[in-house]
């Protein structure tokens, strides 16, 4: 029979397309809901409407951190007019993360080869949480995934023998602006460079000094003048975050068990991915193939950076390895030759996507994360709409982005009104937040804007509970976590 007509290649081309067809839609629907920003977009966000192309590229504000040309193409986006900055601002992460859907088919059909697994892969792929989650947020890491896999595409083919002119000055190109995209883009240049390094002839370690030494040297810059700031800031104020690993098997196994049950979220058996990623690696070791190689380096070099304390290795941050930890899962479907070790595998795989299948068959569940927890834009028109001359607005200090990015959207000028900030520390119990209230002067009537606060010791309920106590109630909103309070004292 003709292998145009081949029953079982119909079937395979009809099931591939479909699942990239729902991967895409998905993405699709959770866009163009055009949802109002949370917290930690606005405090991206303010830097996009604060700060100048070149600003983009120092220390962030609001203990920010994200590539600069990344930055620019998004505030380059938002200049589009009449467009809401909702969509404009998410339009960058969202063509993102659906390049990022056919880019990973092409990279399951170079490394998996055969079919089971590349339709395995792709199924999980399409219908990740955390990948159709940040399709449609304003941060970076819809963009440090498809950079991740665009890299393997490209440097698992890449031989530096023989290497003209041309190809060099591209590639140098490419390296120096990559890592200004993606960040984690340095683990997979780096492992590039380490194996082309291992058997290269003097000729090669020519060519790639003359590729990367521009890379090196820019990097170093942006590490002295804008990282290192910024990391001292973060560590400053996070001193305890996750995803640094040390030599112990508790911080490993604390990094696998935090990162598996984000990555693969519903899933709550973490310990079937670990086994098939681990199979994974063994089959990888064994076939030696240039692409599998650039994963295991890669991996390599990221265990490294978080043990340095360069990098962490933490839920939204590490997103990026998610391609190759899909690759590792279902890599085994295929090349394992026991039929024993086959068949428990297969089990394995189809006991890991269950989960997924209950997930998406209730309809609740089809856009997940969409309800939202804030609604600082209902807030602020509300306020926009209903404040009187005299009146003094105050806010959290957990939603001072929002207050700022509002404002800004719904062009609330306030060049003559009193502003107060409520500075209030985490680890506030009831008295001390009471005695914050109490400071407040009386003979005013005050807006209380907050739409967004702590998960520890949170200020809106002693607020709420405060001011019934002690002034006079003249508007109240409460939608989800947000709160909006006119009080007279």
């Amino acid at each position: 029979m003709n292998e145009k007509y081949n029953h079982t290649d119909i079937i395979y081309k009809v099931s591939i397309s479909f699942i990239l067809f729902i991967g895409i839609l998905i993405r699709f629907l959770f866009f163009i809901q055009g949802r109002p920003f949370w917290h930690d977009e606005c405090s991206t966000v303010i830097n996009i409407f604060e700060k100048s192309y070149l600003g983009l590229w120092g220390v962030l504000s609001n203990l920010q951190s994200a590539p600069p040309i990344y930055l620019m193409i998004s505030k380059l986006f938002n200049s589009i007019p009449f467009v809401s900055p909702h969509y404009t601002l998410r339009f960058f992460p969202f063509c993102c993360s659906i390049v990022a859907v056919f880019a990973f088919y092409f990279l399951t059909k170079q490394i998996l080869q055969k079919r089971l697994p590349v339709l395995l892969a792709n199924l999980l792929f399409a219908v990740n949480i955390q990948l159709i989650y940040y399709a449609q947020e304003f941060r970076q890491y819809s963009c440090d995934v498809l950079i991740c896999i665009l890299c393997l595409l490209h440097f698992s083919k890449l031989r530096i023998e023989n290497m003209n002119l041309k190809t060099k000055i591209l590639n140098g190109i490419l390296l120096l602006i990559l890592p200004f995209i993606s960040l984690p883009s340095i683990f997979l240049i780096g492992a590039w460079v380490v194996l082309s390094l291992f058997k290269a002839n003097k000729t090669a370690v020519k060519n790639i000094l003359f590729i990367i030494i521009p890379s090196v040297f820019a990097n170093i810059l942006f590490y002295i003048f804008t990282l290192s700031p910024t990391h001292k800031i973060l560590t400053a104020v996070f001193p305890n975050l996750d995803g640094f690993l040390s030599l112990n098997y508790q911080s490993f196994a604390h990094t696998i068990t935090l990162n598996y049950m984000y990555f693969f979220n519903p899933c709550n058996h973490i310990i079937i991915p670990v086994i098939l990623s681990l199979l994974g690696v063994i089959i990888l070791i064994k076939r030696k193939e240039p692409a599998d190689k650039l994963i295991l380096v890669s991996i390599l070099m990221i265990i490294a950076a978080s043990m340095l304390h360069l990098y962490p290795i933490r839920e939204r941050n590490a997103l990026y390895i998610l391609p190759m930890l899909l690759v590792l899962i279902t890599i085994p479907a295929a090349y394992l030759k026991n039929k024993i070790v086959h068949s428990i595998v297969s089990i394995m795989i189809v006991i890991f996507m269950i989960p997924y299948i209950n997930h998406f068959s209730k309809p609740d569940n089809i856009l997940p994360y969409l309800r939202e927890i804030e609604r600082p834009d209902i807030l602020m028109n509300i306020l926009k709409e209903n404040y009187k001359q005299g009146d003094i607005i105050m806010y959290n200090d957990a939603s001072f982005a929002e207050f700022k990015v509002y404002a800004n959207l719904c062009n609330f000028q306030m060049d003559n009104i009193t502003i107060g900030q409520i500075n209030a520390q985490k680890n506030y119990n009831e008295q001390e937040y009471a005695d914050l209230f109490n400071r407040i002067p009386k003979s005013n009537i005050y807006w209380f804007y907050c739409p967004y606060d702590y998960l520890i010791s949170p200020l809106i309920p002693y607020l709420e509970k405060w001011a019934h106590s002690n002034g006079k109630i003249l508007y109240e909103y409460k939608d989800h976590q947000s709160y909006l309070l006119l009080l007279q004292l």
